[in-house]
Order: C-alpha cells, then sequence, then structure tokens
C-alpha cells in the first residue's frame, strides 16, 4: 500500500506561517512613536541653543568691531567730537533707552548694497547690519558715549575728549518688521532653549568701556588741563 505524498513533506518544506501580527505591528509603530518622542526635544532643544549661541558670538564681533574702529581713530588723535558715537551727558550709560528705530543706511559685507558712512548715529537710532550679504539685515546696533573729559584748550584745536565711556549695543533682528517698542536694555541671558528666548527683545551684546587717548603729549596735557594741573 502507497505512503500519501503529503506524509513525505519535512516540516522544513512546509509553508512559513510566523510573521508579525497586527498587534505587534501596532506595538512597534507605538514604540517608535514614543522614541521620536523621547528623542526630537533634546535635539531641537540643541539646535535652538547653537543657534542662539551662534548670534550671540556674531553679535559681540559686531561690538566689539565698533570698539576697534571707535578706539583706532582715538590712538590716531582723529577723534573730533562728530566723529565720535554721540555724547549723551554724563548719566550713567544704562539709562539710555533702546531704540526706537533705524537710521536709513546698511552697513553689508556686499559692497553693492552697503551704505553706511561711517558718521555719527543718533543715541536713539540704530544701524542696520548685514552679515550674510543678502542686503537684509540680521543685526541692529546702537553706539553712543558720555560727554568725558573735554580739553578746554581749544584755541589750539585740541578740543577732542581725552577719556570718555561708550557703550554698543547689539540686537538680533528676528522680527520683520522690528517691535521697536518691545525692545529692553538688559543684555539677553543665555542657556537651554527650544525657541528664541529672550534674544527678539533684548540686546545680545552690550559693551560698555573706557576709551583713553593718552600716546601723545597733548592728550596728557589736555587730561591735566581738564584737571587743572597742565602747564602751558
Amino acid at each position: 500500500m502507497s505512503v500519501p505524498f503529503t506524509k513525505h513533506l519535512q516540516a522544513s518544506d512546509r509553508p512559513s506561517e510566523s510573521g508579525l501580527t497586527i498587534i505587534e505591528s501596532l506595538v512597534a509603530i507605538i514604540m517608535i512613536g514614543i522614541v521620536g518622542a523621547m528623542i526630537t526635544p533634546p535635539i531641537v532643544i540643541a539646535v535652538a541653543t547653537r543657534l542662539q549661541n551662534q548670534r550671540t558670538q556674531q553679535a559681540y564681533q559686531i561690538a566689539q568691531g565698533e570698539f576697534d574702529r571707535v578706539r583706532g581713530m582715538v590712538n590716531n588723535g582723529r577723534h573730533e567730537p562728530a566723529a565720535l558715537p554721540v555724547a549723551v551727558g554724563n548719566g550713567p550709560l544704562a539709562d539710555q533707552g533702546p531704540p526706537t528705530g533705524t537710521v536709513n543706511q546698511l552697513q553689508s559685507i556686499d559692497p553693492g548694497c552697503n551704505s553706511y558712512d561711517g558718521g555719527q548715529l543718533p543715541a536713539n537710532r540704530a544701524l542696520p547690519i548685514d552679515i550674510t550679504g543678502d542686503c537684509e539685515p540680521d543685526f541692529i546696533m546702537q553706539v553712543f558715549r558720555n560727554n568725558g573729559v573735554v580739553s578746554d584748550r581749544e584755541q589750539n584745536g585740541l578740543n577732542r575728549p581725552t577719556n570718555f565711556y561708550m557703550a554698543v549695543r547689539v540686537y538680533a533682528v528676528l522680527d520683520n518688521p522690528v517691535n521697536w517698542g518691545d525692545l529692553e536694555t538688559e543684555e539677553a541671558g543665555l542657556g537651554f532653549t527650544s525657541g528664541d528666548s529672550s534674544q527678539s527683545t533684548r540686546p545680545l551684546a552690550v559693551i560698555n568701556t573706557q576709551v583713553n587717548w593718552s600716546d601723545t603729549r597733548d592728550s596728557l596735557c589736555e587730561f591735566h588741563s581738564a584737571q587743572g594741573g597742565c602747564d602751558g
């Protein structure tokens, strides 16, 4: 008597019935979603914090560049009052309010759209600055100083200040147009963030520093004259 053919099939020859069931697939999808939800916030925070730190570094480079420009004029004795940042008296520089608008000029790395002539800026106006070359402002800069010590030896043409304090505030342009009424003067703090934090209203860089003109005998004489101690 012959044996049925099906009895000769080995277990390995039978069609496999293994695989993912619908429930197992749903569990896998849920697990992937949970893992994604756990990973995404740290990634978003890391990217936003990195961008915030990058903006702050760029803002400080802009502020330091303006300070170096003014200090260079002072060191070379080319700092007539009209060439310096505008004076706002001798009160605390921190009391000067934020800018309420911009000047009709643009400082840009693209010579084709750079219109800033290096002239004096009003204390309540900011200079738009383009660092990407797209002719659109990425930052705005506010610059001013106090009166400082000014010589009375105007008869010799030496009426330049011998020392003064200047302030530079650099804000990021995150909103277009800028919400001028929301701007503040306290420097934005750095920290982990998932957004722009306070960078849209507070300056990213604030430099308050003293500038002295002390490289020549005339400047020393002006300083001592202002203090009542210069002879001739």
